[in-house]
């Protein structure tokens, strides 16, 4: 899209399990509601929720496809997708979307409240629901260098591998990394 140029990406590492039957999940669904931290409206005004989960939906085509969000308002249920109430910053809400989903994922991306705090305490009591061979990725990572030492200090410290990954774009040089994990 016109800020961020993930796709590219994606395709690559994900084309050789793009037929695979996988259990998929993204937190933030793109809220349209002004009242809700990092809602989609400033970014595009004819923006619809869940269209991400729509694009899984369709890339994934024999996969269950999973999201939450804080907007109670956008959640719903579709052909192969399933959606969640979730508050990022609450460790209870957190394991109560998990216990109300009830499987582990195959990837989980996080695409929700773009803060270090509400990244990290969603890792913390999400990461065990993610498969061996899993792939975890915190999209929209601001490159200010204190918050990436923030991350790279806090992942150093874990006995996982992961990388930042900094994708150049001419529209967006504030937050178009990724950290990316395979379990």
């Amino acid at each position: 899209n016109n800020v961020h140029n993930y796709a590219g990406f994606y395709h690559a590492l994900f084309e050789n399990i793009v037929s695979k039957k996988l259990n998929f999940f993204e937190v933030g669904l793109g809220s349209i509601d002004s009242n809700i931290s990092f809602h989609m409206k400033y970014v595009n005004k004819n923006y619809q929720p869940l269209a991400s989960l729509k694009a899984w939906q369709e890339y994934f085509y024999n996969s269950e496809i999973y999201g939450a969000d804080i907007d109670k308002k956008i959640i719903k249920n579709l052909d192969r997708i399933k959606t969640f109430y979730v508050d990022m910053t609450s460790k209870d809400s957190i394991i109560n979307m998990w216990n109300n989903i009830g499987k582990n994922m195959d990837i989980i991306i996080d695409d929700g409240f773009h803060s270090y705090d509400a990244n990290i305490n969603f890792f913390n009591y999400s990461y065990n629901k993610l498969n061996n061979d899993g792939y975890y990725i915190i999209e929209d990572i601001h490159r200010k260098p204190s918050n990436i030492k923030k991350f790279y200090n806090y992942f150093s410290k874990l006995n996982i591998k992961f990388q930042i990954i900094d994708l150049p774009h001419k529209n967006n040089v504030n937050d178009n990394c990724l950290i990316f994990i395979k379990k």
